[in-house]
């Protein structure tokens, strides 16, 4: 089995959208060079270290706090939702079933399967207003990074924005030894 990945246009997104933030400084500053370097001379359809994200996520929260970076993770999804990774699910998602959250909430594994490659295993259970997200066997640099698993439900959070809906995407859990995490996403109906 290959190593974890990450898709080089995910790394090019998040690294874009950071350099026009606060964090852009930080980013130069405290990201290795070799993984900048890495990530810009990458095509967008390349595997890179999954450590690359989790190395740009660490520095980019520290930079904006807790608050700014929600919503800069929540940014980041929603613009690719738009481009060309997974663009073309979000349209199909958008003509089949309009702006229902519960559906596109159960698209979360599709969508982490084009950006990470080996990057654990999902369960998806829907309830009233809610649909609850697990995944097991994360990458180890994933889990011991807990920003990292945080910012995992700050980007699903840009279910509900993209389908207009307030509500809240939650980390409910976290496994360390089964490497799982569990994340709910609510709404108001």
């Amino acid at each position: 089995m290959s190593e974890p990945a990450v898709r080089a246009r995910h790394l090019k997104q998040t690294l874009t959208a950071a350099l026009r933030t606060p964090a852009a400084g930080a980013v130069h500053r405290f990201v290795p060079a070799a993984v900048l370097e890495e990530i810009e001379a990458a095509h967008g359809s390349d595997w890179l270290p999954i450590g690359h994200d989790v190395a740009l996520v660490r520095v980019i929260h520290g930079a904006l706090g807790p608050a700014s970076h929600d919503s800069f993770a929540r940014g980041v999804v929603l613009e690719a939702l738009d481009g060309p990774l997974l663009g073309p699910m979000a349209r199909i998602v958008l003509a089949a079933f309009g702006r229902d959250a519960a559906a596109w909430a159960r698209l979360v594994p599709r969508a982490w399967s084009l950006v990470f490659r080996n990057g654990g295993a999902w369960e998806v259970e829907r309830g009233a207003g809610e649909v609850r997200l697990r995944v097991r066997g994360l990458p180890a640099a994933c889990v011991e990074e807990p920003v990292w698993l945080a910012s995992a439900a700050s980007s699903m959070a840009a279910v509900l924005d993209a389908t207009g809906v307030s509500g809240s995407s939650t980390l409910e859990g976290f496994d360390p030894t089964a490497r799982a995490a569990t994340y709910a996403l609510r709404w108001a109906r």
